[in-house]
């Protein structure tokens, strides 16, 4: 069922240089947040990552990757979707390739390739695809070259060329073409020059020309245009100078000035302009500074700030502005940090935060005594989730590892007390399945007397794992369930540290974008003041990438202290030859050797924590 607003809302792309995490929020009866329900959300939700720019529409929703690859969902019964169907999507389905822009409309959408031509699908009654017809499209069609912006109103479009000359199409019965008429065109007309931005609503369009002066034309009932009156403008208008960036909303403008001041003009009645009333303004009004984007929703609009935080205010029905209320706003209120765009559509609305890779796997390789045992704890934080544990020996042979452990035994703790254990993995279906969904490498057989088990965890926990014969043994934890909140964030593993092939590894894995620091310690010494005894009295700490050593220390920095308190790390006793060190990695495979400095044994344990 399609539900219809008021509002006709356009939104064009905004993008960034590097990969982040996509989050939505607000109304989603037609899947048009993507993440696979058809659930309103309050509180925002991650949709993806790996996400360079993201329009929201009235019903329906895009974002771009970092590879140039455009993903749709929401609402698509004119095909503005672009995937050749009129179906409803609540989980992202691939459109395109190549893309370097994106705007949503109503009904129709544009997108930009890197080449520099403008494709359009959607609604197409008002002829807003600008293809000379008033035939709606559900695969993209080409309707330019040489183009470098574009935004997507309710029926009408309008897009940039490199040379600044800017071009409309579509309907026009409030002259928001700015033609100076008010007849509808089905291809596309030149309307100004020296245009460097440009935006769409409903029915007004704004531009911005390289001057920094703010242009505006179309429907005006509102005093949405900024120009003190209320008549609508069939031949754009200037309204401002000094302007920076701009955005339509539903029957509101908002601005931004070089000088980081945003400016609002409009319909005011849930607040969106956000200067504490609800009384509309037909001449602009400064709502805010210190500001470095801001967009416009349908009775709503956002900020952000150059501190990276969001904030939001007006219409909140459906819980569009993310605050965890349905409450309307007529004063700005922070919803996010750490934020670098937003895009508001009717009734919905994203924004981006920067992505940082995670710990997806973690790992323990070290050899035993017979009944010898070796524990490795980890944290899963952000709520409950799956993970699978194997405690690998009799398949290490395969790789060519002598003397494995024959019949290692895993038990998982929670502080003192036992969860769950497994002996032999006995060749199960639904381990061999779980196996295969991490990337993990199969057991040598299904009578192997390897160990493994899943088990949903929620906060930190402990595997122990021994055999009644020594050998070498691999502890594995494998991130095995869905959602992106929930996060390994820390792995320990004490055993004593030998030479040679016997020294402790740990081996983790980082998935995702950009990179992360880590925070991560060998600890020999200072165990003694927890009563343990023959401790590696020197322990060195070499951090691998493949073959290649890409940190390493042998005696730690009392710099290092405030970071240890950051994770909840215990503190190392100052003087001590503990190591410990921090670093930003990027996303991969990555191995932590623990050695003696000086060839020496002992007990000592390797940390890995995520810094914040």
């Amino acid at each position: 069922m399609k539900l219809v607003f008021f509002c006709l809302v356009f939104l064009t792309s905004v993008t960034v240089s590097f990969g982040q995490t996509l989050w939505g929020m607000g109304f989603n009866r037609v899947g048009q947040l993507g993440d696979g329900t058809k659930t309103d959300q309050i509180t925002p939700v991650q949709v993806a990552i790996g996400v360079s720019a993201m329009a929201a529409g009235d019903l329906s929703s895009f974002y771009l990757k970092n590879d140039g690859s455009l993903w749709a969902m929401g609402w698509n019964n004119y095909g503005q979707l672009g995937d050749g169907t009129t179906t409803e999507r609540n989980t992202p389905v691939q459109v395109a390739s190549g893309v370097s822009a994106v705007a949503s409309g109503v009904s129709h959408t544009l997108y930009l390739k890197t080449d520099g031509s403008l494709w359009a699908m959607g609604y197409n009654y008002g002829s807003q695809l600008g293809d000379g017809t008033t035939t709606s499209r559900s695969t993209p069609i080409k309707v330019a070259t040489g183009v470098s912006a574009m935004a997507a109103g309710g029926s009408h479009s309008l897009y940039l060329k490199s040379d600044g000359s800017l071009w409309a199409m579509g309907l026009n019965n409030y002259g928001q073409l700015g033609d100076g008429s008010k007849i509808d065109r089905s291809t596309p007309i030149q309307v100004a020059s020296g245009v460097s931005a440009v935006a769409a609503s409903g029915s007004h369009s704004l531009y911005l020309k390289s001057d920094g002066s703010l242009w505006a034309v179309g429907f005006n009932n509102y005093g949405q245009l900024g120009d003190g009156s209320k008549i609508d403008r069939s031949t754009p208008i200037q309204v401002a100078s000094g302007v920076s960036a701009m955005a339509a909303g539903g029957s509101h403008s908002l601005y931004l000035k070089s000088d980081g001041s945003l400016w609002a003009m409009g319909f005011n009645n849930f607040g969106q302009l956000g200067d504490g009333s609800k009384i509309d303004r037909s001449t602009p009004i400064q709502v805010a500074s210190g500001v470095s984007a801001t967009t416009a929703g349908g009775y709503y609009s956002f900020f952000v700030k150059t501190d990276g935080s969001l904030w939001a205010m007006g219409g909140n029905t459906f819980g569009q502005l993310g605050d965890g209320t349905k409450t309307e706003r007529s004063t700005p209120v922070q919803v996010a940090s750490g934020v670098l765009a937003v895009s508001a559509g009717s009734n919905h609305s994203f924004y981006l935060k920067k992505s940082y890779p995670r710990l997806s796997n973690l790992s323990v390789r070290t050899a035993l005594d017979a009944n010898q045992i070796v524990i490795v704890g980890f944290t899963m934080s952000g709520g409950s989730k799956n993970v699978l544990l194997r405690a690998v020996g009799p398949t290490l042979s395969t790789f060519s590892v002598p003397d494995v452990m024959a019949d290692p035994k895993l038990d998982l703790y929670s502080g003192s007390t036992k969860v769950t254990t497994n002996d032999n993995w006995g060749g199960s279906s639904a381990l061999a399945a779980a196996f295969q969904a991490v990337g993990s490498f199969a057991y040598s057989s299904t009578t192997s007397l390897d160990a493994a088990l899943v088990a949903s965890i929620d906060g930190s926990r402990t595997a122990h794992v021994s055999g009644p014969t020594g050998g070498v043994v691999l502890v594995e934890a494998y991130d095995a369930g869905s959602g992106t909140a929930q996060k390994f964030t820390s792995l320990a593993a004490r055993n004593k540290v030998g030479t040679g092939a016997n020294i402790l590894i740990a081996g983790f894995t980082l998935s995702g974008e950009g990179s992360r620091n880590l925070l991560i310690r060998a600890v020999g010494p200072t165990l003694g003041a927890f009563g343990v005894a023959g401790t590696l009295s020197d322990p060195k700490l070499q951090v691998y990438s493949g073959s290649t050593i890409v940190a390493e220390n042998d005696n730690w920095s009392s710099l290092l202290a405030p970071t240890f308190s950051s994770v909840g790390a215990f503190g190392l006793t100052t003087g001590s030859k503990d190591a410990a060190l921090t670093v930003a990695l990027r996303q991969g495979n990555y191995t932590v050797q623990v050695s003696g400095a000086d060839g020496g044994v002992g007990e000592a344990i390797v940390e890995i924590y995520e810094l914040p």
